[in-house]
């Protein structure tokens, strides 16, 4: 709740922080060509046939996770440090690949254990239940995968606001100020997880049911409340157990 009242209570500021470098996503993301807009069977449809351009993907991606990356340490610093954006955040450009390096190697630290997940899930239900079972049945096995590998990258994660504000930060240094916080950080993962999916859920609807223009419209805004919060909650794991602010 004080994620979302971070974004939503400085609304002015999330966006002098975020519209611009949203816009830019999506031009670049319809730029890229006819996957914008498109759910996964049909994107995989149009890979098959031979329809979908890897080069201005690839091109649009780069630009997606740069701007994301400009998002993120914007959006840090603002809460953080007062650092008021005017139409969009400062480049510091420093930080941003310090952001991306420390944030590539929290995931090469999870990876192991998204192998040892998907493994021992295999193990217990076999390659045809998780594949070939109902949704409900998807969705708690996508949940026991996904629980372990969100709570320790959320617990590594909240060192990544202090990257953003400053070169020099422990790798381990959110993981060690949240020691003793994993059911809170859980607790954390599966509202966000639940909220994404709820909020997401009406855009595929509308897509699916041929109301396309509506459904992209609807995915550009929850997007954006998934970024601004996501990178709120890491803000405010940081500001509560490294900076010791109280949760008001």
């Amino acid at each position: 709740m004080h994620s979302v009242r971070q974004v939503f209570g400085n609304l002015e500021g999330a966006l002098r922080v975020s519209a611009l470098l949203t816009v830019v996503q999506v031009l670049a993301s319809l730029a890229s060509g006819p996957g914008f807009g498109m759910t996964q069977a049909q994107l995989q449809e149009q890979i098959a046939q031979g329809n979908f351009a890897v080069g201005p993907a690839l091109v649009s991606g780069l630009i997606v996770t740069f701007t994301s990356l400009w998002i993120a340490v914007g959006w840090h610093r603002y809460v953080l440090t007062n650092e008021v954006p005017v139409l969009m955040p400062t480049l510091h450009f420093d930080r941003i690949l310090g952001y991306f390096g420390k944030s590539f190697l929290m995931v090469l630290v999870c990876l192991p254990l998204a192998f040892l997940a998907i493994v021992a899930v295999l193990l217990v239900v076999g390659p045809a239940q998780l594949q070939g079972g109902s949704v409900g049945q998807q969705m708690l096995l996508g949940l026991i995968i996904y629980l372990p590998i969100g709570i320790v990258f959320t617990r590594l994660g909240t060192a990544l606001p202090g990257v953003a504000l400053r070169a020099g930060v422990p790798l381990f240094s959110g993981w060690e100020a949240t020691r003793g916080q994993t059911g809170a950080v859980a607790g954390v993962v599966v509202l966000t997880l639940a909220m994404g999916i709820g909020l997401g859920a009406p855009g595929s609807l509308m897509v699916q049911n041929g109301l396309v223009l509506p459904g992209i419209i609807w995915g550009i805004v929850v997007q954006w409340i998934s970024v601004m919060v996501g990178v709120s909650v890491l803000t405010t794991l940081y500001g509560h157990y490294v900076e010791g602010r109280p949760l008001v």
